[in-house]
């Protein structure tokens, strides 16, 4: 984990950069892993003058995983983190786990130590590695007035939930994601895509472990992948009644533009 130097003494904010590098065919989880998986987590065992860390997440992409689809990175992922100071003028300790699960054709969780000891306003900008956590915000979707999200509408008979959303510009290879803390135990199967203009609506079948899935009032996070394209935005889940999508599955449409070279 490296700090970049890039800091805000007015907000106390401190950003950093924690790098996973993953060899061969191993995988890791994005915030909210899909099936069976295990987001990374980063364990605070001490801290002094440390009140939070932001943890902020690239988008993510899915791979088929010992039967299964997971969201998450491969080879190589850079998280960027934000460090919320108490005291500017004072030593900042860190003290913390990293806890990662990585799978392969099997999956391990390992635990690795990290420690950081700073003093926020004895740091010197660092361009390369400023340059860097730029860069890596730049692959973390966030909210776009290009992007709006039209609907989110749960049919409790057929268990899906369909999210509409518009852009200002023609939709490419698009994906779309869907978690956030009220729906922590429902399980987003890969959604069916229907594309209508600059329209895009995404079915997904959905999945609970513990009980029968109830979403309708619960705020969610919709996340919308693109070429050129990354977008996150907050909505709240409505009941109705899901229609018939003439949609491909984002695997189907990938297997097409394989085959067309």
């Amino acid at each position: 984990m490296a700090l970049t130097g890039q800091g805000n003494p007015e907000t106390h904010h401190l950003d950093g950069l924690l790098s996973v590098r993953l060899q061969g065919d191993w995988k890791t989880y994005w915030r909210s892993p899909g099936e069976g998986g295990v987001a990374p987590e980063l364990i605070i065992n001490d801290s002094q003058n440390l009140d939070d860390i932001i943890w902020h997440w690239p988008a993510p992409e899915r791979h088929e995983l010992l039967g299964l689809t997971m969201l998450g990175y491969k080879e190589q992922v850079t998280f960027p983190l934000t460090f919320k100071v108490d005291t500017w003028q004072q030593p900042v300790s860190l003290d913390a786990t990293l806890r990662l699960s990585s799978c392969t054709s099997v999956c391990v969780i390992t635990d690795y130590p990290i420690s950081l000891d700073v003093t926020p306003s004895a740091l010197k900008a660092d361009g390369e590695r400023m340059y860097q956590f730029n860069q890596v915000m730049s692959q973390v979707p966030k909210p776009l007035p290009s992007v709006q999200v039209e609907s989110a509408v749960w049919d409790a008979n057929k268990q899906q939930l369909a999210v509409t959303v518009t852009a200002n510009q023609a939709w490419q290879q698009p994906d779309m994601l869907v978690d956030g803390e009220a729906v922590i135990d429902d399980t987003f199967g890969v959604p069916s895509l229907h594309r209508d203009g600059d329209t895009l609506t995404a079915t997904f079948d959905v999945t609970n472990w513990i009980e029968t899935p109830k979403l309708t009032g619960k705020p969610i996070q919709v996340t919308v992948i693109d070429e050129q394209l990354l977008a996150e935005h907050s909505t709240t889940v409505h009941a109705g009644s899901v229609a018939s999508q003439a949609g491909l599955s984002v695997w189907v449409i990938g297997g097409i533009a394989l085959l067309g070279g």
